[in-house]
């Protein structure tokens, strides 16, 4: 951790020294209680706001995940198979990006089957003979 140049710029010299010397005893001793000593001394490290904002989405993201996945395992059988439509906008103005990709992946990780459901012209298509739709006016 130490040679990341943005930790090292912001520590001084002694605690420089107490980390490596954690370091160093992480190898002939317990490792749990030493791990928490050295991450106790780099939380009072300032943080920069961008890194600290970026690892906190990450953290949000991972625990919305994991409720989701509680959620359908309380909800919906072992066996269940989950549908996705494949939409996406990529570069589209006033439009937020989707984590689709992102979603698909967590939830095969998870053990759940996914499934794909192609979304093209789903909304210009009659769905039982496939027929153009028509304009409805008044």
């Amino acid at each position: 951790m130490l040679q990341r140049k943005h930790i090292s710029r912001r520590l001084d010299d002694a605690i420089k020294a107490e980390v490596l010397e954690l370091a160093d005893e992480i190898f002939t001793s317990e490792r749990a209680s030493l791990r928490q000593r050295a991450s106790e001394m780099l939380e009072k490290l300032p943080v920069l706001p961008s890194r600290k904002l970026k690892f906190l989405t990450k953290v949000y993201y991972d625990q919305s995940d994991e409720k989701l996945v509680r959620d359908l395992k309380k909800k919906f059988d072992s066996d269940a198979i989950l549908e996705l439509g494949n939409w996406s906008a990529a570069n589209t103005k006033c439009h937020k990006p989707t984590r689709n990709k992102n979603l698909i992946h967590m939830l095969k990780k998870n053990g759940h089957t996914v499934h794909l459901i192609d979304e093209f012209k789903t909304s210009s298509k009659y769905p039982k003979c496939e027929d153009d739709l028509e304009n409805f006016k008044q």
